[in-house]
């Protein structure tokens, strides 16, 4: 769910010197807006405790280095009436957040969610592109636990874990500190032994568990990996 209150524009003119190298909605809109937009149910269903999942690890959270507009110190803070916000497992990172309540709900209740976290505005009629970073993550932690991505809202194949790895070895996927922290749980969370195979997922995990991230080397990483990021986000390869 993405909105806005605000012109955007202005306010990130006002307070860029704040907030640089990030967007109005990360940095303080999107706690206290999912909020705020939950009001109107808590009255009507008599709701006392209105959750707000996590989006980083408390520890991640501290050490991002930029403001993040969702934080236990801010969401926890959040109240109207007799409703109190709680910034709900800021203890367990995305990876446990499927292994522990997605994955024991579908097996629980045989019903796959579908999930929207593609971060591509250009991605029309379709809940996710598939190829973003963020989509790429999803794709991945959800397989790793077993789960079917086509189930839960993306459309993968047999060619996708490949085409994952190659974004991963040539840094399409533009990994900042945060970014970078996020693979490293899915990395952590691999087990000794890998029994799934979802859509050739295996070989890809096997790679995972050593491969190391580096962060992104901007104009300085070499010519032939800039132009294949680019051919990669034009459509060009795929």
């Amino acid at each position: 769910m993405n909105y806005t209150f605000f012109d955007h524009t202005r306010l990130m003119s006002t307070f860029d010197h704040c907030i640089e190298g990030t967007s109005w909605w990360a940095s303080v809109q999107h706690g206290m807006g999912l909020l705020g937009v939950c009001a109107p149910l808590t009255a009507i269903r008599d709701i006392r405790n209105l959750y707000i999942a996590s989006s980083a690890t408390r520890d991640k959270a501290q050490g991002l280095g930029l403001p993040w507009g969702s934080h236990p110190l801010i969401d926890g803070n959040v109240a109207w009436a007799d409703v109190k916000a709680i910034h709900d497992c800021p203890e367990w990172c995305r990876q446990e957040k499927i292994r522990y309540a997605i994955k024991p709900f579908i097996e629980l209740t045989n019903h796959y969610p579908r999930f929207i976290v593609c971060n591509d505005t250009g991605r029309r009629h379709v809940l996710n592109c598939g190829r973003c970073e963020k989509c790429c993550r999803t794709i991945v932690g959800l397989a790793l636990e077993g789960i079917d991505p086509n189930r839960c809202g993306f459309h993968i194949d047999g060619r996708t874990f490949p085409r994952i790895k190659q974004k991963l070895l040539w840094g399409p996927l533009r990994f900042t500190h945060r970014k970078s922290g996020l693979w490293w749980d899915i990395r952590a969370c691999i087990p000794g032994t890998i029994t799934g195979d979802l859509y050739g997922s295996r070989a890809f995990f096997e790679w995972l568990r050593t491969h190391e991230f580096a962060e992104d080397g901007g104009k300085y990483r070499p010519f032939s990996q800039r132009m294949l990021e680019r051919c990669l986000k034009l459509g060009l390869i795929r």
